[in-house]
Formats: structure tokens, sequence, C-alpha cells
């Protein structure tokens, strides 16, 4: 596949792009599901709010225990910046846990077992040259 995203970069069809907060926000979500579902024996029940996450607790849970409404991870706001998801990532990977800070202003360590993967790098199709090839093809 990556030979097939670098013919399609030098033919000018697609160039690299860095996340937008969106696709970062999204990204945020999956890895608090991905911490949740460790915690939890595979399962997750987690509502993604404008500022924030919702944790339902689950039987299956170890330290989820309570649902919690999560506004910051590693002191650092959620959403709205590009900093959250690199702290989750370093804290996992420095201490196989990371903070949580929580909406009554409370804190919650979460175990991780392995940190979450960032996608780096999103592709955007420039749609008039892409249209133009598939006419020719």
């Amino acid at each position: 596949m990556r030979e097939q995203w670098a013919d399609m970069l030098r033919t000018g069809l697609a160039t690299p792009r860095a996340p937008n907060q969106s696709q970062l926000n999204s990204m945020m979500t999956q890895a608090l599901t991905k911490l949740v579902k460790d915690d939890c024996g595979g399962e997750s029940s987690i509502t993604p709010a404008p500022d924030s996450v919702l944790l339902d607790t689950l039987r299956t849970c170890q330290t989820l225990r309570a649902d919690v409404e999560v506004v910051s991870v590693e002191g650092v706001p959620l959403f709205g910046g590009p900093r959250a998801l690199p702290a989750m990532v370093a804290a996992c990977s420095r201490n196989q846990a990371v903070e949580l800070g929580l909406k009554d202003g409370a804190t919650l360590r979460m175990p991780c077992r392995s940190p979450y993967q960032i996608t780096q790098r999103f592709y955007a199709a420039n749609m008039e040259k892409l249209a133009h090839q598939l006419m020719r093809d």
C-alpha cells in the first residue's frame, strides 16, 4: 500500500497532510476506547461530547469502577489542540498508565498496556486531477 500511495503522490493526485483537529479528536476518542477496552476485558461504553468523554463502567472493568466524565489527559484538555494525544502516548510508554482528569476535579490513573498508534499523515485528494485521471482510464 505504501508504494501505491507513493505513486499517487508523485502524480499530484493526492498530497500528505498532518491530521486536522477533527482527526485528532477522533483519534483521541479511539485512544480512550482502547484504554477502556484494555481495562474492561475488551468491552467499552463511551460517549464523546464536545469537550469531554463519558466513560461508562462495566462489570468487567478493573480500574474503572464508576461512570466518569473525562475532560483532560495528563493535564492537557482532551480536545481542541494537538498536545493531548502525544501526552497520552508518552505517559503510556513511560508509565504503562495514563492520568485522566475528570469533570469533578478528581483524577483517575488508568493502566495502559500499549500506546495508541497515532496516524501522523493523512492524504488529501486533488479532486480535479483525480476526476481528470479517471476520465482518461
